[in-house]
């Protein structure tokens, strides 16, 4: 019997060299060994009946296997690692806590603003080693055992929170959790949306995302599906085993002419480096991905709110509530998929989108909507690149994206921001130009070299950790580019002859962020939009953007 496989790791899908592969006749007795290649690929030749098969190498959680079911195998790296059952709660919900680590632990859930804030202490857990599935797993998700489980305090402020744990070795890792606590009539708060599911979408852990997959068993595979009849392929892949896997490729591409080589780079690999490859069709990028993974590019660890930081995802939307904390403005926080419920966002005067507010349902986006029109309540966008993409959660706990641009799938009269995405100078960032100096919203505020505004941010680009893709970051090399509220990824005005929309001040770059207001009416509210992901970085630090985000807040209360 001829027993062969690859080895890739848990979180990122990792081909994992060197890994001990041993073959058992009884439960303790070897009888043939072999180690993976730099592919992640073992072969074992045996003909005998077999009792188990044992997988170990230092730093992951050795796997035993009584029947080779699949091809892969996934080794769970043996590292701290924590998902909850939710990722947003209402107050007095019960938690699960799913916790993977190799000494005891301390747990203890957080509250995300100015400072940070310890709810609810869970002491010393004992030490477990979890395990996951032998095979590609971000669309069906882990089943990992409960550690523990808590209640969420019925009196808790809405907000932004953590399940923080830390272990013996000094690891640290932290499970966002939206808490909201829904008020009994109208009240004189707004109401922030954090954008949940565009974190979803970003997430690569377990090899897969909207962006990024390694859910990919051979990349070679996907250059025979190109090119079904040439002669050799399979005899090339059949000696995967034995040969490096790049000089497989050189010889491969050797042999087929430029034109087709070319068409070949650029369904394999596209811009992408070779780690990141993707199916000639991308058909990866619609099928769905499951909750039930661990959120690795949050990076709500991290404890100064004042620190700088790189990222478009939650980090960036904790500055936001440090913000409105030092502040003193009231508000309630929902997690984005909530506004699903339409009755829920009539009990405020404003909604705040903040950050990266990128993917939205049909019902999320039509139920603001209907907020806006039929409350003529003021929507606030300190968002950059807002409304992109079009998804839908499935009932299985996972989340699909439909494949086109939000804006592509809906009448253009629904548009009812006016706004389209622009990435002319995406992952750059500078300050704005201010058009209308006197305009109300500009009260109190003092221009830098006598019209600019937001020229300090805390978003921009910092030291990397890893050489490797992260999702929270820019996705070019080089990372951000400058400093400033106007940047990474913008928006513009769609119909800039609508006299409705007043461009109050541009972005200095060629296609830097339109930050617009829209004058409300008897038949929808009013509408402030400053287009910029890293405008809410500017908060804590530049006086200017502070004061006029203050303004427009205030406004937005006293309006009724």
């Amino acid at each position: 019997m001829e027993l062969r496989g690859k080895l890739f790791s848990a979180s990122s899908c990792d081909p994992i060299n060197k890994v001990q592969v041993v073959l058992f006749s009884s439960p303790k007795k070897a009888i043939s060994k072999t180690f993976s290649n730099s592919e992640g690929c073992w072969f074992l030749e045996e003909r005998r009946k077999y009792h188990h098969i044992e997988f170990s190498k230092p730093g992951y959680i050795t796997k035993k296997i009584r029947n080779l079911n699949f091809r892969i195998v996934r080794l769970l790296e043996n590292k701290l690692f924590l998902y909850q059952n939710k990722i947003w709660c209402r107050a007095g919900d019960y938690i699960t806590a799913y916790v993977n680590s190799s000494t005891d632990f301390q747990a203890r859930l957080i509250r995300k603003g100015l400072e940070e804030k310890q709810i609810l202490d869970f002491g010393y857990q004992k030490r477990f080693l979890q395990s996951v599935p032998d095979k590609f797993f971000a669309e069906t998700g882990l089943n990992w055992k409960k550690n523990f489980r808590y209640k969420i305090p019925s009196d808790l402020q809405s907000g932004l929170y953590v399940l923080e744990v830390k272990n013996e070795k000094k690891e640290k890792f932290s499970a966002p959790l939206v808490v909201y606590r829904e008020p009994k009539k109208r009240n004189e708060k707004i109401l922030v949306v954090v954008n949940t599911t565009t974190w979803l979408t970003y997430n690569l852990w377990g090899g897969r995302s909207r962006y990024r997959t390694f859910e990919i068993e051979n990349r070679y595979k996907a250059i025979s599906k190109i090119l079904p009849d040439y002669q050799g392929a399979n005899r090339l892949l059949k000696r995967e085993t034995i040969l490096d896997a790049e000089k497989i490729f050189t010889f491969f591409a050797s042999l087929v002419p430029f034109k087709i080589k070319e068409k070949i780079k650029e369904s394999v690999f596209g811009h992408q480096s070779k780690k990141e490859v993707a199916s000639k069709h991308l058909s990866w990028k619609t099928k769905p991905i499951s909750l039930k993974r661990p959120i690795s590019c949050c990076n709500l660890e991290q404890e100064n709110v004042l620190d700088n930081y790189t990222s478009h995802l939650a980090e960036n939307e904790w500055r936001l509530i440090a913000w409105l904390d030092r502040e003193k403005i009231k508000f309630d926080v929902i997690a984005d998929i909530q506004l699903e419920k339409q009755d829920l966002l009539k009990k405020y005067k404003a909604v705040v989108i903040a950050g990266h507010s990128e993917y939205w349902s049909k019902k999320m986006f039509y139920n603001l909507k209907k907020y806006h029109e039929w409350h003529k309540s003021w929507i606030i966008n300190l968002s950059g690149n807002t409304f992109y993409g079009l998804v839908k959660y499935t009932k299985k706990f996972q989340l699909q994206f439909i494949g086109k641009p939000l804006f592509s799938l809906i009448p253009s009269e629904d548009n009812f921001m006016n706004i389209e995405n622009n990435l002319e100078d995406y992952s750059k960032c500078s300050h704005y130009r201010v058009i209308q100096k006197k305009h109300q919203f500009f009260k109190n505020v003092r221009f830098q070299n006598s019209n600019q505004l937001g020229s300090k941010c805390l978003n921009k680009e910092t030291s990397k950790n890893s050489e490797f893709y992260l999702p929270e970051r820019s996705s070019l090399e080089r990372g951000l580019m400058g400093e400033g509220a106007s940047g990474w990824e913008t928006d513009n005005l769609a119909n800039k002859q609508d006299k409705r929309f007043s461009l109050l001040a541009k972005g200095a770059l060629t296609s830097g962020a339109d930050m617009f207001f829209k004058e409300g009416t008897k038949k929808y509210g009013h509408i402030f939009s400053a287009s910029s992901i890293t405008y809410i970085g500017s908060l804590l630090v530049d006086k200017g953007i502070s004061t006029l985000t203050k303004n427009v807040i205030y406004q937005a209360l006293r309006n009724d």
